[in-house]
């Protein structure tokens, strides 16, 4: 079970363009970064054990821009119309973190984003159960915690 492992320091380096960040988060003991979908500004980490969409898939995605804010980003998509807002917490100019769920909680996301050197710094973490997520909460707690475990390093 993903939610019950181990959470360990993960680096990464993410480019885009002229900016390079170095930064660490938490990352599920035996994720490993997914090959197939990086690229500039992208990393992804998935259970390669795991086949089906019971695991999360969790994404770091570096953007040019500024982090729009919390009110306009909840009116601008269908997070509000079709989602579920479990939680919103702003991180005042730096950014805010977002938590929504589809009505019958099969859809999971957390989404962390942070205005970084001009930059949008985001954590996307999604997990997807059809019939719904078995401990919801606890799901919601974990992914969570992992978003918001970023630290970016200065160079």
């Amino acid at each position: 079970n993903w939610s019950t492992k181990t959470l360990k320091k993960e680096k990464v380096t993410l480019k885009l363009g002229e900016l390079t960040l170095d930064l660490s988060m938490d990352i599920p003991d035996g994720f490993a970064q997914e090959k197939r979908r990086a690229g500039p500004g992208h990393v992804a980490f998935v259970d390669p054990s795991k086949k089906v969409v019971s695991t999360p898939r969790i994404v770091l995605l570096l953007t040019r821009g500024e982090v729009p804010s919390l009110a306009k980003a909840l009116s601008r998509s269908r997070i509000g119309k079709k989602m579920v807002v479990k939680k919103q917490e702003s991180k005042g100019t730096r950014g805010y973190l977002v938590v929504y769920h589809t009505r019958k909680k099969g859809l999971l996301y957390v989404k962390y984003y942070l205005n970084e050197r001009g930059h949008i710094l985001e954590c996307r973490a999604s997990l997807i159960k059809s019939g719904g997520i078995s401990q919801f909460e606890t799901a919601a707690g974990r992914l969570e915690k992992i978003c918001t475990s970023i630290a970016v390093n200065t160079r």
